[in-house]
């Protein structure tokens, strides 16, 4: 795919770093009736990418219920790691870092949580863009590589595991 005369489609950072973009925001934006954007995370999420978000909104589901939880991503930086060609298949590596803020209530009492996030996306070039209507990248598959409370919840906790179960704690 030829974006502009001479730019290559591996070139074309702008359109990575939105694809990392949209797909954090996918993601990690949920609240009490499940993700914020289902259909953006439908259109930018494949197979496994897929299945995980939606087992991983799944099991978040009663802790935002239960805590009338909100939950938004602020994002402070998008980096592309690498490209790969596997089996005819471009696969960029896009690592996307900030803040989830997390607004709810517990027995009444208004709460708000923050964590520092870091995901990994690997994502694949879709080479049918117009016949399937997704993003100029899908996300294939993804992982946290750091999920840590900030400020006063930081001494509370010495992990992200129990805190809240929105978003799953990072493998250690």
């Amino acid at each position: 795919m030829i974006i502009a005369p001479g730019l290559d489609f591996k070139e074309a950072s702008k359109i990575h770093t939105t694809c990392g973009l949209l797909a954090a925001q996918a993601l990690l934006q949920r609240g009490p009736a499940g993700f914020d954007m289902p259909d953006m995370v439908d259109n930018l999420f494949f197979r496994a990418g897929r299945k995980k978000a939606q087992e991983e909104i799944a099991a978040a589901l009663p802790a935002l219920t239960s805590r009338s939880m909100h939950q938004k991503v602020e994002i402070s930086g998008i980096d592309v790691k690498s490209v790969r060609q596997t089996q005819g298949i471009q696969i960029y590596f896009i690592e996307v870092a900030g803040q989830i803020i997390r607004d709810g209530q517990i027995s009444g009492a208004r709460v708000r949580e923050v964590d520092e996030v870091k995901l990994l996306f690997e994502m694949w070039r879709n080479p049918r863009l117009t016949e399937n209507g997704r993003y100029p990248l899908v996300a294939a598959d993804y992982q946290y590589l750091l999920l840590k409370p900030t400020g006063d919840r930081r001494q509370e906790a010495g992990a992200a595991t129990g805190l809240s179960t929105s978003v799953p704690a990072t493998a250690q």
